[in-house]
């Protein structure tokens, strides 16, 4: 058994070095809440700044703002929330903290039975979910927590709490059973992993034994259900669940033990065989590799409990933005993309729509003009030309084709715009807020409204040609005034010879004509050209890619900020990680290694990536050991002052390098992330850290 003075001293020391990881998260959480602060203050400035912006449709920068706001109000809420989690580890900063994961029914209540000598009150009954909350009791002087089970049908809730629960602690102990691994019982231990904490596997072998039986049949029975090459394959085949998560779980240790066996050797009614039981249960190894952990690594355990309580959630920050920042980025470019559409398409129809209003007017001109001469010809000396002449001017139908034009016009514009809005809408998924799902959709831009009422106006009244056709058909228009020139024309008619009064009055009247068809065509070019400028180039094309060059400009606008701070946050992390490995090499006993470390990255409880200078190695034994105390795999970069190269290095050969590329100028990578297994998945992540260029597909 193990020395409980022996042991009582790891604990001292474990609470001593609680305190060193409780001084390190602190500087880490303080300095998490100067960079919030700072990055809080410029997305205010990014607000002030939208708020400047003219645009058309308020409803695009009020959901950018709200987005920022919420931006702010959460990374508020992650600083409070770190520096909550640091106080209440400190509020049990002199107790180490075992926490127990495992499926209902898997037998952790058996355990806990087990190690507080109980009479089994708490040990449920066929397939209900007994454990609803979290249940502590202590056992050699550390504190070991019951969760509620996992992986269980609508079990969200209870997996919530477990989780939080877990932050805590220094060990997890998850237990499984052997009638089968369970893909949900593996994404548990995946998600557990990510918090860093160390893992004790158990398998807990379901035998079930009858106690009235006599002792060679239980033994004979427990005996069977510990075949040892069916427990290691439901071993592999629990393990081999790791990669799925870019995780590798061959440095966990699993336990095969009795749990039934264990209890019953602690009841009464079994005293007689209670030695045999005890021995036949195999659960003291788990019992000495608990007490052993603690004695031989707890006291590194309880800084990396304090340590990643601000670094996950440092992590997790960071990444999010980055993911965010990159996405935003790409949306801008596709916005880009489709601005430059709009605008080629603009200046083709600007061109061709001058173009047709010429060319309509001038065919509508020369109609006029081929009746000229005729006309002159007839109505010189008549008193009614100006009504005869109306006559002929509704023959040609100047409003409804000059409104026909506008009409055909205006559906291009509105046919244009769908499809753009359309593409933007299949293209573009708005998520520009860090921690919210709030979209900005499309509709907002281009709205269906909005073009209804385009087209109601136009097929309202033509959007005023009829208006404009008034000046030659109307009362006081075009023939009206040529109505009163003819007047005092014919006033005069009577003082000269009847042929020269004639040839005069067929030339002054044609000149009239003409002056007057030159000026109509003239104020009707000019006022189909305003409706042309103003109701379908500048209130619909330029104002929609006025309200897209304002998205464009905030979308950059917030990806730099979520950039910028992500890059912030990544710096922090890296100071607290590297304090980290000083205390891991130092355990280890390789202190001054740290100083050949360049850089490093880090995810917890999966991997470690330091970078270093060429020609600079660490001791193969000295990486097995730091691998062996973190619990995490432990990978070299080797400097390289080509970023592709470095780069390259870092993502390793799960990628083909001629797939990666770099923007230099942006600082930004692409690589086909689709395409990678989750471990170079997660190469990718750390090599993000490392080189901080951003890395999207």
């Amino acid at each position: 058994m193990m020395d409980s003075a022996q042991l009582q001293n790891a604990l001292e020391e474990c609470t001593r070095y609680a305190n060193i990881g409780h001084r390190l998260a602190k500087d880490g959480a303080n300095e998490l809440k100067k960079a919030v602060s700072a990055a809080s203050e410029q997305i205010r400035d990014s607000m002030r700044q939208l708020g400047k912006s003219k645009v058309n449709t308020p409803d695009v920068m009020n959901t950018l703002e709200i987005q920022l706001s919420d931006t702010i109000t959460k990374f508020e809420n992650l600083s409070e929330q770190v520096e909550n989690d640091i106080q209440h580890l400190k509020d049990s900063i002199s107790v180490f903290s075992v926490t127990l994961f495992g499926r209902t029914m898997a037998g952790k209540s058996t355990l806990m039975e087990i190690l507080t000598h109980g009479n089994g009150t708490s040990i449920g009954k066929g397939s209900q979910r007994t454990t609803r909350d979290i249940r502590s009791y202590t056992w050699n002087g550390l504190r070991i927590t019951d969760v509620p089970g996992i992986a269980a049908f609508e079990g969200e809730e209870d997996e919530t709490i477990a989780f939080e629960a877990a932050k805590s602690a220094d060990l997890i102990m998850f237990l499984i059973t052997d009638d089968a691994p369970q893909a949900a019982e593996a994404e548990c231990l995946a998600k557990v992993r990510n918090l860093g904490k160390p893992i004790l596997g158990i398998i807990n072998v379901k035998v079930d034994i009858d106690t009235s039986k006599s002792y060679k049949l239980m033994l004979r029975d427990i005996t069977k259900g510990f075949d040892f090459n069916r427990l290691n394959g439901i071993k592999t085949q629990f393990v081999a669940f790791a990669t799925q998560y870019g995780q590798d779980w061959h440095d966990i240790q699993f336990a095969y033990v009795h749990l039934k066996s264990a209890y019953l050797s602690h009841q009464p009614e079994c005293s007689e065989y209670a030695q045999a039981l005890s021995e036949l249960s195999k659960f003291e190894y788990v019992e000495q590799f608990v007490l052993q952990e603690v004695i031989t690594r707890g006291k590194f355990y309880r800084v990396k409990t304090f340590v990643d309580s601000v670094g996950k959630p440092l992590l997790d920050t960071m990444e999010k933005l980055l993911e965010q920042s990159a996405q935003n980025s790409e949306q801008g470019r596709l916005l880009l993309d489709k601005r430059r559409k709009l605008s080629d398409w603009t200046r083709k129809f600007k061109d061709d729509g001058i173009n047709q209003i010429d060319s309509l007017l001038a065919k509508v001109k020369s109609d006029l003009m081929s009746e000229v001469a005729s006309f002159a010809e007839d109505n010189y000396d008549n008193p009614n030309a100006a009504t005869k002449w109306a006559g002929i001017l509704k023959s040609k139908n100047i409003e409804e084709r000059c409104d026909n034009l506008i009409k055909k016009l205006s559906s291009n514009c509105d046919d244009e715009l769908r499809e753009i809005t359309r593409e933007l809408n299949q293209e573009i998924s708005f998520s520009a807020a860090v921690f919210t799902d709030k979209a900005i959709n499309m509709s907002n831009l281009i709205d269906g409204k909005r073009i209804w009422n385009w087209i109601s106006t136009i097929a309202g009244g033509g959007i005023g040609v009829a208006a404009i056709i008034g000046l030659i058909s109307g009362p006081v228009g075009l023939i009206a005034t040529v109505g009163v020139s003819l007047v005092g024309f014919l006033g005069s008619f009577f003082f000269k010879s009847r042929e020269n009064k004639a040839v005069d009055a067929r030339r002054k009247l044609e000149g009239k004509l003409n002056n007057h068809i030159d000026k109509t065509i003239r104020s009707l070019r000019k006022q189909m050209l305003d409706l042309f400028y103003n109701e379908l180039l500048t209130k619909r094309l330029y104002s929609v890619a006025n309200d897209i060059n304002a998205v464009i400009d905030s979308l950059f606008q917030l990806s730099e900020v979520q950039k910028n701070l992500g890059w912030r946050l990544n710096s922090k992390l890296k100071e607290i990680n590297k304090m980290l490995i000083i205390e891991a090499l130092s355990f280890v006993g390789a202190n001054g290694l740290e100083w050949h470390i360049r850089d490093l990255a880090r995810i917890p409880g999966n991997a470690i990536m330091i970078r270093l200078d060429d020609g600079k190695r660490f001791p193969d034994d000295i990486k097995r050991n730091l691998s062996a105390l973190l619990k995490e795999q432990v990978w070299f970069v080797f400097h390289n002052e080509n970023l592709k190269v470095l780069l390259t290095r870092a993502i390793g050969h799960g990628c083909v390098r001629n797939s990666i590329s770099i923007e230099h100028k942006l600082k930004i990578a692409h690589v086909p992330l689709s395409e990678l297994d989750a471990l170079t998945i997660n190469r990718v992540r750390l090599a993000q850290q490392l080189t901080e260029l951003l890395i999207t597909k």
